[in-house]
């Protein structure tokens, strides 16, 4: 949306005649107010019979929708087809998912994505293991990738894996 983090300052909602809000907080982009979520004040659960606990928010819109960017950046799609593999390794579980999927990054020349899709743990695969299945897709910008060159890329991979300690299922 064309927010960053230095560009706005969550304030305390001032508790004054006007307002509406017991307590609450506001958003605000440079002078200006983007919205404000709190508890209302007593006045307005019997105005409006209310009960339990009730939180209000509010955005202004007109101010969100100018902080959009009007600049928007697209890639042209892909000229070639991708060539998808999925892989399941058991493998310790105090190694972290960063270093895992940096090590495959860095095996794979064509690997363009990594999807994690399953995680299992259990006493069938061993104390302090897990089994981790990916989908990992592969393409070239300059061409249709073959099944040996996809092949070779795996070789990598298990490889690289199993130089962390995995055991490829």
């Amino acid at each position: 949306m064309g927010i960053d983090a230095d560009d706005y300052v969550i304030k305390p909602v001032i508790d004054t005649k006007e307002n509406l809000l017991e307590k609450g907080l506001s958003l605000w982009v440079g002078d200006r107010l983007l919205g404000v979520i709190g508890v209302p004040k007593k006045i307005l659960y019997q105005k409006y019979d209310l009960e339990g606990e009730v939180v209000f928010w509010e955005i202004e819109l007109k101010v969100l929708m100018s902080l959009e960017q009007v600049e928007r950046e697209f890639e042209p799609l892909p000229q070639y087809p991708a060539a998808i593999r999925d892989i399941s390794f058991i493998i310790n579980k105090d190694i972290l998912i960063d270093k895992i999927l940096k090590t495959i990054q860095e095996s794979a020349f064509y690997l363009e994505d990594i999807d994690l899709f399953d995680i299992y743990e259990g006493q069938s695969i061993g104390e302090n293991k897990q089994s981790l299945s990916l989908h990992l897709i592969f393409r070239s910008d300059k061409k249709t990738l073959t099944n040996d060159e996809v092949n070779k890329e795996m070789i990598k991979i298990t490889s690289a894996l199993k130089k962390l300690g995995a055991t490829i299922r």
